[in-house]
């Protein structure tokens, strides 16, 4: 059996559920334990074997580019998808 090596992070939403965390921007960029939960789950990412990342965020809110210049040197290969529109799970 072929091993996935290629993870999609879903980041897209207006993390409307998120409330009242969410105001400030997108539930990705919020710190916990130190650093944001973008940062966690490309982490968790790693430690799984994934080699591959696509991000898909939101093509309104850029700010989760900032947060992941660390974490793109140890994958193959990291893509950022932008979606036009913020749907979340509708």
């Amino acid at each position: 059996m072929k091993k996935v090596k290629q993870v999609v992070v879903l980041a897209a939403g207006q993390s409307s559920r998120f409330y009242p965390y969410g105001q400030s921007g997108h539930k990705s960029t919020i710190t916990i334990l130190g650093q944001p939960i973008i940062c966690w789950t490309l982490a968790a990412c790693r430690r799984a074997g994934f080699t591959k990342v696509v991000l898909v965020i939101n093509a309104k809110d850029k700010s989760l580019i900032n947060l992941i210049d660390d974490y793109t040197d140890q994958f193959e290969q990291v893509d950022i998808v932008f979606q036009a529109k913020a749907k979340g799970q509708a």
